[in-house]
């Protein structure tokens, strides 16, 4: 009853590869755009798994680019924006119909912005009302939960800067080229991880079919993996899921630990490897029920732990460690008895009118 939504997961490395290979012709209408200098900052407006896309790809931008990149869901652009001819404006929506991202680009327009659009739709209404529009070619994904067109979008992002550093020279051409090095190295190891995650998952399904909820703790590059988990587990599994920062649940949610909770840990860095393993130890001793997914070298090894693959670096580890999150929400919906290739409410866009 996932058979669509596995179907797109396990699409993805191809999806991965086509995208890289042909990044100068997806990017060459944003290389043609900018006649002048390069703005001071980015702005990034998305919702949903756009919103964590973005959230995903802004550290690597920043780097990559040496300006400040800001994330922002369309409902809460504020009234205060930065200087219009300072400012480059990407909206994100992978149907391209989403109400609130439309409004944005209005909104933004009537200040005085040009908004370019990520979309994986040109005829959609938000790519024909934005200045210009980048394809994210995904493909179709007919599903509600996103898979292939989250992680997809945030590759589209990381080529979007990729090609702006290349035009206005804020990276050298051997940088550039090893940061496409280490993306090749993460999408030829995802095939084998989507089989060690479902292998992982049936193994501990039984369990993961009677919790009433989920908390997702991670640290660093590991965070936007987890809001994009828990927001698939919402959609899937039909249960609360909620993500924390590493720190962040430290000072203050920890008092959730006791007996019947679980916590889903990823690890991203190493040198928060050793206390995320402490933790896992601490809430097991409270009878919490744990798993741990890392693509670090552990010393820890032991059933509640998955080890995926990857190339060793930070920016690549969403197309890594949301794998998991992606397989589980996928079997366990099956294993419930959910068929969330189809939406569960089929009249819940139009008459919220979320979605055009």
């Amino acid at each position: 009853m996932a058979e669509k939504m596995l179907q797109y997961i396990h699409e993805q490395p191809l999806v991965w590869r086509h995208i890289l290979e042909n990044r100068s012709t997806l990017t060459a209408p944003l290389r043609a755009w900018f006649t002048g200098g390069f703005p001071h900052r980015l702005l990034l407006v998305g919702t949903g798994s756009s919103g964590n896309a973005a959230m995903a790809a802004k550290p690597f931008m920043e780097q990559l680019l040496h300006r400040e990149v800001t994330v922002a869901v369309p409902t809460r652009l504020g009234t205060v924006l930065p200087p219009a001819q300072e400012t480059m404006v990407l909206v994100i929506s992978q149907s391209g119909r989403s109400t609130s991202t439309l409004a944005a680009v209005h909104t933004l327009q009537q200040a005085g912005f040009r908004v370019a659009a990520m979309t994986s739709v040109p005829s959609s209404p938000v790519a024909q009302a934005a200045d210009l529009h980048l394809l994210i070619d995904c493909g179709e994904e007919s599903v509600g939960p996103k898979t292939k067109g989250f992680t997809a979008t945030v590759l589209t992002l990381y080529i979007a800067a990729m090609a702006l550093a290349e035009t206005f020279q804020t990276a050298f051409p051997g940088e550039i080229a090893a940061y496409e090095s280490a993306l090749s190295t993460s999408f030829a190891a995802a095939e084998n991880n989507i089989l060690l995650c479902r292998d992982f998952c049936v193994r501990h399904m039984e369990p993961l079919a009677r919790q009433p909820h989920f908390t997702l703790i991670a640290d660093g590059a590991g965070l936007a993996a987890a809001c994009e988990g828990a927001l698939k587990m919402l959609e899937t599994l039909y249960v609360p899921a909620f993500a924390y920062e590493f720190e962040e649940y430290l000072h203050g949610v920890n008092n959730t630990l006791c007996a019947g909770q679980c916590n889903l840990l990823v690890l991203s860095h190493i040198k928060n490897a050793e206390r995320m393993l402490r933790l896992d130890r601490y809430g097991r001793e409270k009878g919490c029920f744990h798993l741990v997914v890392s693509t670090l070298p552990l010393p820890d090894h032991d059933a509640c732990i998955l080890q995926l693959a990857g190339s060793g670096m930070g920016f690549t580890q969403i197309f890594e460690t949301s794998l998991f999150f992606q397989v589980l929400s996928a079997l366990g919906s099956e294993f419930k008895g959910f068929d969330v290739d189809k939406p569960k409410f089929a009249d819940f866009y139009s008459r919220m009118e979320t979605k055009l």
